[in-house]
């Protein structure tokens, strides 16, 4: 049996560590902010997302005033919704930076956590928040909805809140198109991979 070691080094060689090695993220966080400066990265569209939010308004509700908190750079909903308000929000300074450069009007800076609107919405879009989703919907107005993902369990949370109804899951590769599978909650992650929205609409349980 060969005694080589796993990296295939000449026998009594070392790999050497120097302290740049323990640069990398600083040199990665370096590039990114680079890349920022330059504009190479830019807020972004995502087409499925865009199809999805056509489906809803189309089929389900068509929402005034839309809230899309821990947003990253994503801008979707505004081409998805483009007669609502829509209010994109996140806390990250060089997301904000990203949306002033590209003159992003409807983004704002800031913690959603006190985010204190002067007029409540009517669609919440929960999309990989690592926020609870009762903290993302206090501003929801009753019979107002929600389009959540699971990743960090958002769906399942509003699966278990009495204050919301479960309206199903959007369903948007299995016949090429977005369909609405009513009361479907049967998929959730890691299993969520013809399915990306789940539907709930909130109760009004005076």
């Amino acid at each position: 049996m060969s005694n080589k070691n796993h990296l295939n080094l000449p026998e009594g060689e070392f790999i050497q560590i120097t302290e740049s090695d323990f640069d990398e993220e600083k040199r990665k966080k370096e590039k990114y902010q680079r890349a920022i400066e330059t504009r190479k990265i830019r807020p972004r569209y995502s087409e499925d997302l865009i199809k999805q939010y056509k489906f809803f308004r189309k089929n389900i509700y068509n929402p005034q005033r839309v809230f899309h908190p821990c947003c990253d750079t994503d801008i979707s909903p505004i081409k998805g919704f483009p007669n609502s308000e829509v209010i994109l929000m996140d806390k990250d300074k060089d997301v904000a930076r990203i949306m002033e450069k590209n003159n992003i009007s409807n983004f704002i800076h800031g913690n959603v956590l006190k985010h204190n609107p002067k007029n409540p919405y009517d669609l919440v879009i929960i999309l990989n928040p690592q926020l609870k989703s009762s903290d993302l919907t206090k501003h929801l107005v009753s019979g107002g909805y929600v389009l959540a993902n699971n990743w960090h369990d958002n769906a399942t949370e509003l699966l278990e809140d009495e204050n919301f109804q479960n309206i199903g899951t959007i369903d948007f590769k299995r016949f090429n198109r977005p369909f609405l599978a009513k009361g479907d909650f049967s998929k959730l992650e890691p299993e969520q991979w013809e399915i990306y929205f789940y539907v709930f609409q909130k109760l009004n349980l005076k």
